[in-house]
């Protein structure tokens, strides 16, 4: 097998090209669970937001790491307050359950499984029964929405079977049952997005430590400037609940650095994700239901 003189001209690049030839499973895009469960909503609020892992030549002409913070991923998503009145039906999604949420990508489907005990009283009534049991405990419960979703989730941490079963109901009856709660919304800021889309681009690669340290060592090579953090968690992030083979990272690649540049279009022409064009992708393609306000919002804040 014969191999590459480190030191020779574009030697780097045709080992970086070799690479990324060969990792196809390492550049396969993050798994998304898609289920009725809050938790497994992709958590973008939370990407970027610590210090990034640094390596690029110091002032002594070593390659090495340090820390560095980039102010944008801290204003990626915002969120807003308001207080909403929208139709049971639209909610397609609970934060809580003694029952596993995880394995369904509905509610109905939730409900037949695990509440049909109370789906046999198929009436407007059995709805309002439910749900006034419900109020008992739950004064707390309000709604969430990300954006980049585009399904609106009920928080609660009570009476997840007696409100999926009002729901299902509702539905099977094709009755419009109102419900009144406070509303969080989750919005990406795109003047953030275009920021960091503007300094870097970011690539999504499955955490497989050989891999890393080779691609590390061409970077060396190279005198290749990048930045690496863990993908968001519920879309590869350490915390995915998945596997451990599940674990990935970001690589991000300044946009100004001409020997990063050439990096840049060898990730391109490769199967690795774009994360930030995926996230432009997922805000484009989630379609929110409804006007969800009927009262003036609070000002969007940073959520930090």
């Amino acid at each position: 097998m014969r191999v590459l003189d480190p030191f020779m001209p574009g030697a780097h690049l045709r080992r970086i090209r070799e690479l990324l030839a060969n990792g196809s499973d390492v550049l396969r895009r993050p798994l998304v669970r898609q289920s009725v469960a809050l938790s497994d909503v992709p958590h973008w609020e939370r990407f970027g937001s610590g210090r990034l892992t640094y390596w690029r030549r110091d002032p002594f002409g070593d390659y090495s790491a340090c820390f560095r913070e980039i102010p944008a991923f801290r204003q990626l998503v915002v969120s807003s307050q308001t207080t909403v009145t929208i139709d049971i039906r639209q909610i397609q999604g609970m934060a809580a359950s003694k029952s596993d949420l995880h394995g369904h990508r509905c509610l109905d489907a939730w409900a037949l499984d695990n509440a049909a005990w109370a789906l046999k009283d198929v009436s407007l009534p059995a709805v309002g029964h439910l749900l006034h049991w419900r109020r008992q405990d739950t004064a707390s419960d309000s709604l969430v929405v990300h954006d980049y979703d585009g399904r609106v989730f009920l928080s609660n941490s009570e009476g997840s079977h007696r409100f999926a079963a009002a729901r299902y109901i509702a539905g099977q009856l094709g009755e419009n049952v109102r419900f009144r709660a406070p509303l969080t919304r989750y919005s990406v800021d795109q003047t953030a997005l275009r920021a960091i889309q503007g300094e870097f681009a970011v690539y999504a690669v499955r955490h497989d430590a050989r891999f890393m340290n080779a691609l590390t060592d061409a970077f060396r090579a190279g005198g290749v400037p990048y930045l690496t953090c863990e993908m968001p968690p519920r879309l590869g992030g350490a915390d995915y609940g998945g596997s451990s083979g599940d674990a990935h990272r970001a690589i991000l690649l300044p946009r100004a650095s001409h020997a990063a540049s050439q990096v840049i279009a060898l990730f391109d022409a490769s199967p690795a994700m774009e994360v930030m064009s995926e996230l432009q992708r997922q805000c484009t393609a989630a379609l929110i239901p409804l006007d969800l306000a009927d009262e003036e919002p609070e000002p969007f804040r940073p959520r930090i």
